[in-house]
């Protein structure tokens, strides 16, 4: 199959190692891989060198509504027009601004469009004229993917067929070594990932033998 990735950017993040691991998967198994990136930076995790990559370099802030209306839709026509060209089997796009072009550049053409939302929407703080846009877009789409029931429910009422996909992992070579009490946590040190609620709820662990490790930036 010739499956097209859509992406705001491809630096280090959560949405940006799944979809390395997805492309890098099925990239050995042949398919043709393709990944369009609003932004102009270079991949931070590696990448199969058969995969296309396509930095559109349209990753920029609105100063104004006009602006950013302006904005999207130069995203959305630059989409199209790759697609158009690579004319792929299914489009997959990650996160809810982009998600919005891909189904607007994507159904235009005629192609199925699967979306993926890889944040809590009922706490990620987007505008609320992107919140009515997604409502009405994503019913649009073929599939919407989430990764939680919690987030499944909050979906119900947006009329597109909602599947629940956790996260893959990567086989890990393991060594014998000494057990430490340690809790690890990983993740950008920013309040979305909670670590000062972590870091309070460790306060309360009696035993002086574990110690929390956080592996942030």
């Amino acid at each position: 199959m010739r499956i097209v990735f859509v992406i705001s950017s491809l630096s280090a993040g959560g949405a940006q190692r799944v979809i390395s691991l997805m492309t890098n998967y099925w990239s050995d198994l042949d398919h043709q891989i393709s990944i369009l990136s609003l932004s102009r930076s270079n991949s931070f995790y590696d990448l199969n060198s058969k995969i296309k990559v396509t930095r559109l370099d349209l990753e920029r802030k609105p100063g104004s509504i006009l602006s950013g209306l302006k904005a999207n839709i130069t995203r959305i026509n630059a989409i199209r027009t790759e697609l158009k060209s690579i004319n792929p089997d299914i489009v997959i796009s990650f996160l809810s601004q982009t998600n919005i072009a891909a189904i607007i550049a994507g159904k235009s053409l005629g192609i199925p469009v699967i979306v993926s939302e890889r944040n809590d929407p009922s706490k990620d703080i987007i505008p609320t004229i992107w919140k009515t846009v997604r409502y009405i877009t994503y019913r649009f789409a073929n599939l919407l993917v989430v990764q939680t029931k919690q987030a499944k429910k909050f979906f119900n009422h947006y009329s597109i067929r909602t599947v629940i996909i956790p996260n893959p992992i990567r086989a890990v070579t393991t060594t014998k070594a000494k057990k430490e009490k340690i809790i690890l946590a990983a993740g950008r040190l920013t309040p979305q990932k909670g670590f000062d609620l972590l870091i309070g709820a460790f306060t309360e662990v009696p035993s002086k033998e574990w110690r929390l490790v956080i592996l942030g930036e």
